[in-house]
């Protein structure tokens, strides 16, 4: 909900301090909208802008929302106690070559990393599924320490395990773990694709219902 409010209406030079705004006010709403949301206490975000900015902590250096920008948000609300994790891309107009090009890679990494999951299989395991399809795709160089983690027990929204190169626990059913197939580049700009995934049995269920499209808003 903060996402989709955040987005409605967005206007040439807005800056990633603008969309967090919106982005908080969004979440207020929802959650005084529905009593499933009375135990809501906090939310938080990393919001990004525009090519040449950072993870997000220091994004609002940004010189303003322009065509072909991407507007990343990395974000999620406590609820109960439980603390969620997300993620999902726009971009302003038409998408830059570079920006799309990226986009697309990193989303069929993360989709063949969440159709790994399921019981006995080791959480580095899904790592190297995602890392290797980037490398295989046209960015040999890219790397990261991890594709995601658990969340859950503690409030903060990042726990062990890691979704890292190293990491043998085995997934086990009942687990939530967020998966994340992000970049942050001068070129194209900051991408997240991030998703909550329950394990089952046999699988996953999604609990972010947002699409996973690069969307486009104008």
């Amino acid at each position: 909900a903060g996402m989709r409010f955040a987005v409605e209406d967005l206007r040439p030079g807005m800056t990633a301090t603008d969309v967090r705004h919106r982005y908080v006010m969004g979440v207020a709403r929802a959650a005084m909208a529905d009593s499933r949301y009375q135990d809501y206490s906090d939310d938080w975000i990393l919001p990004a802008v525009g090519a040449g900015v950072g993870i997000g902590v220091d994004s609002e250096r940004d010189v303003g929302l322009q065509e072909g920008d991407l507007i990343k948000f990395d974000c999620g609300t406590t609820v109960g106690g439980y603390r969620g994790d997300g993620g999902r891309t726009f971009v302003y107009g038409r998408a830059k070559p570079a920006a799309k090009r990226l986009f697309g890679v990193l989303q069929e990494a993360h989709d063949r990393a969440c159709g790994a999951i399921r019981p006995g299989v080791e959480v580095g395991d899904i790592f190297r599924i995602a890392q290797d399809h980037i490398t295989a795709n046209g960015y040999p160089r890219f790397r990261r320490g991890h594709y995601g983690h658990s969340l859950g027990i503690d409030t903060f929204h990042e726990e062990p395990p890691y979704v890292s190169e190293g990491e043998r626990t085995p997934i086990e059913e009942g687990m939530v773990l967020a998966i994340e197939t992000p970049a942050y580049t001068t070129d194209a700009g900051a991408i997240m694709i991030e998703d909550l995934v329950h394990v089952l049995p046999g699988g996953i269920e999604r609990l972010h219902k947002l699409p996973h499209e690069l969307g486009v808003v104008s």
